[in-house]
């Protein structure tokens, strides 16, 4: 999925799942605002600073993958 607020290695840049976190917000709220931020986005491109997270926290073949499927 090519999506504005989702980067390739997998990680999702919605505030509620880091920042803005609370015990209050429950799985319903999450999934609601998941849904809300994919089904919003008018472009389909990644991220602007996608390659800048793309080997943040991959194993050393997790990054072997990506540099093979990045080349294709």
């Amino acid at each position: 999925m090519i999506h504005p607020h989702i980067y390739t290695n997998g990680h999702i840049c919605l505030s509620i799942i880091y920042d803005d976190w609370s015990p209050a917000l429950g799985v319903e709220a999450v999934c609601h605002s998941m849904i809300s931020m994919m089904s919003s986005a008018k472009e389909k491109e990644p991220p602007a600073d996608n390659e800048m997270h793309l080997d943040a926290g991959q194993s050393g073949s997790a990054k072997k993958v990506n540099a093979l499927l990045g080349s294709c």
